[in-house]
């Protein structure tokens, strides 16, 4: 398993460590660096005012500049919570859409009592895999941990830790499960900078924040690419 060294206050808000909805009405592209052979993916962050909220929408686009999921969170009082998730395919027959249930709603917490405090997430959605259609859920409990610091493109911040569970079940025969730990690191004034994904006890892969950029850079990226 693993450990992380934590201080456990939690005098303030943890509004300040998610995304900053109010400084991302133009959107901004977090480009995520993979470990190993993992491809790096790029993530689009955009807000817009609802009546008296806010509501971000998260589109997370592969190395090739596919979409694989796009994420609308609504904020609510105490935190922000799932209100659509949009999941994409792209196989031989083109692109697929796929309109995941939400079950329970609840992604990011504004208030912790302690640790003990946990916070569940869950969706079911439908694939095709090997030519069978698969229904499956997703189960995510995430725990509070912390905060401390972290390294972020050359600058220490202050960053709080979540512990995430994950049970993914898939349906196909019986029910199939596989479980998965994580930690989630959320920087003050930037949201998600970093996550460890661990199986089995052993870390799976690993992601980091490594640059933000405009959507039109981001396009404009990718077209460069196309006319080497």
């Amino acid at each position: 398993m693993f450990l992380v060294q934590c201080d456990f206050k939690t005098n303030n808000s943890l509004e300040d460590f998610y995304f900053p909805a109010e400084k991302l009405s133009e959107g901004l592209i977090y480009r995520y660096d993979f470990s190993g052979d993992f491809p790096d993916e790029y993530w689009y962050v955009k807000s817009f005012p609802e009546r008296d909220s806010m509501v971000l929408t998260i589109t997370v686009y592969d190395a090739l500049q596919r979409q694989q999921q796009i994420s609308r969170e609504l904020r609510t009082s105490s935190g922000y919570v799932q209100r659509d998730l949009f999941l994409y395919t792209h196989n031989g027959k083109g692109t697929q859409r796929t309109d995941a249930e939400i079950l329970r709603d609840d992604l990011f917490p504004f208030e912790v009592k302690d640790s003990l405090d946990v916070f569940l997430y869950s969706v079911r959605w439908q694939e095709e895999l090997d030519g069978e259609i698969a229904q499956k859920r997703l189960i995510r409990n995430r725990r509070w941990l912390g905060k401390e610091t972290l390294q972020l493109m050359g600058e220490e911040v202050p960053v709080m830790v979540m512990q995430v569970q994950d049970q993914i079940e898939d349906e196909r025969e019986g029910t199939l499960s596989l479980s998965a730990q994580a930690l989630e690191y959320y920087a003050e004034g930037w949201g998600l900078v970093a996550k460890e994904q661990y199986v089995g006890g052993n870390l799976f892969r690993s992601f980091h924040l490594v640059d933000t950029l405009s959507m039109s850079t981001f396009e404009q990226m990718f077209q460069n690419k196309m006319n080497q």
